[in-house]
């Protein structure tokens, strides 16, 4: 999956809730992110 992310500390505050933390620790689920800097 590939999101445009334009605010950055709501994704972390979306993502950094007990439940989403809880979802992650039962499927085992690891988040990777990467920040790409578009090339003018």
């Amino acid at each position: 999956m590939i999101l445009e992310v334009k605010d950055l500390e709501g994704f972390a505050a979306a993502t950094n809730t007990p439940e989403m933390k809880e979802w992650d620790k039962e499927n085992g689920y690891k988040d990777i992110c990467y920040s790409l800097t578009p090339v003018e």
